[in-house]
């Protein structure tokens, strides 16, 4: 697990999330399903998962990197739904994590920043559509979280008026599309 520290020392926010981290992982929690891959892979793939996550989405001012934020939780819930996801995931990561090895000769999850972003960039030129749904789940991840709603200002509504209140449509702005000739024909039946 990766160290985080804030102008050299480390927060409480810190602590508190990386003892959280240590007791899922005590307690055998995986992103990644056990049953699917087996303990080490999956062990492996939570690693690089959080590692790529951490590059797609970094820390910035106020806002947590994805690795940081609990979003994790709704990744787990995704790829213990959807298997298949897991094991395209998976396959990705373990080819992230060959690929930063022949170019660096270090671990992806283990290897500083600048090497994972290289791997990442590398990665996605070679394998456009695998970095793209890795990427996109990492988004739909992050953007879930509540936490990060409330940073972003963005305020869910509950309850019975959940939608937003709608202004109410001008009829007349049809006008000119029902002057229009059909362009369609009138089928008979």
């Amino acid at each position: 697990m990766k160290k985080r520290v804030s102008g050299g020392r480390v927060t409480r926010r810190t602590f508190i999330s990386a003892s959280a981290e240590l007791v899922a992982v005590a307690a055998g929690a995986h992103f990644f399903p056990v049953s699917l891959l087996g303990q080490a892979a999956a062990m492996e793939a939570d690693a690089l998962f959080i590692a790529a996550a951490e590059v797609i989405i970094p820390p910035s001012g106020r806002m947590p990197s994805a690795g940081d934020a609990g979003s994790m939780k709704y990744f787990q819930a995704r790829v213990r739904e959807e298997p298949k996801l897991a094991k395209r995931l998976s396959s990705t990561l373990f080819s992230i994590n060959e690929l930063c090895r022949e170019r660096s000769k270090k671990l992806f999850a283990s290897a500083p920043l600048g090497i994972r972003v290289e791997t990442l960039k590398h990665f996605e030129a070679k394998s456009a559509d695998l970095f793209a749904e890795l990427r996109d789940v990492v988004y739909e991840s992050y953007y879930t979280d509540p936490e990060i709603w409330r940073l972003i200002g963005y305020h869910f509504r509950s309850g019975p008026g959940r939608t937003a209140q709608l202004e109410s449509f001008n009829e007349k702005l049809l006008d000119h599309v029902k002057k229009m000739p059909a362009r369609y024909r009138k089928v008979e039946g």
